[in-house]
Parts: C-alpha cells; sequence; structure tokens
C-alpha cells in the first residue's frame, strides 16, 4: 500500500512538472502583413508571420507615429507613411511608438 501511494505521488510530481509546447505551425503563418497605426493604436497589435516574412505599418492619424524596438526604428511617420521590416530571423519582436509608449505592439516570427 505504501509503494502505491510513493507511486502516485511520483506520477503527481512528474505532471506538474510538465510544459505545455505551442502546437501551431509556421505553416500556418503568412509570409506578410500589413498593421496600421490608427487612433493611438497599433491594429492589430499582435501578429504572427513566417520567418523571411515583412510586416508593413502605415500611418493612419493626422500626428507623427514611431514603430521602434526589436532592432528597427522607423523614424517619424506622418499620416500615410508606410515603414516596412523583414524578419529573417524566429522569435518574439516589441516594438512601440516613440511619442505615445502606450502603443505596443508584438511581432511573433516562426
Amino acid at each position: 500500500m505504501k509503494l502505491y501511494f510513493m507511486s502516485l505521488m511520483f506520477v503527481l510530481l512528474l505532471a506538474g512538472c510538465t510544459q505545455t509546447v505551442e502546437q501551431s505551425s509556421a505553416v500556418d503563418a503568412p509570409t506578410e502583413s500589413v498593421i496600421e497605426l490608427k487612433q493611438f493604436t497599433f491594429v492589430p497589435n499582435m501578429i504572427t508571420i513566417k520567418r523571411g516574412g515583412t510586416v508593413t505599418w502605415t500611418n493612419k492619424d493626422d500626428v507623427l507615429h514611431t514603430v521602434t524596438g526589436g532592432g528597427f526604428d522607423s523614424g517619424d511617420l506622418e499620416k500615410g507613411d508606410e515603414f516596412s521590416q523583414t524578419f529573417t530571423k524566429t522569435g518574439n519582436y516589441i516594438y512601440e511608438c516613440n511619442y505615445h509608449p502606450s502603443m505596443v505592439g508584438r511581432i511573433i516570427v516562426k
């Protein structure tokens, strides 16, 4: 009986130590995506693309914005301006607007 409880405790301990692995595949991710800067927000504010893919941001607001972070910087974007970035390495890239720090976005490259 004691061996049964020890075995059960071991199994429960192992179950608590396992990690969940994300099963989504890069096959499902696009190679190009567009993000709009409008109403002081990145729309959408999170996307997934394939490695080697390109993201293009377009400023739809009447004020200056930037797309800055993750090793890239658009510089000032006036209304109608675009900025594109190609992502050659997998990973998570967090970016923001230098003028409006509440504007935050994330690119997941698979």
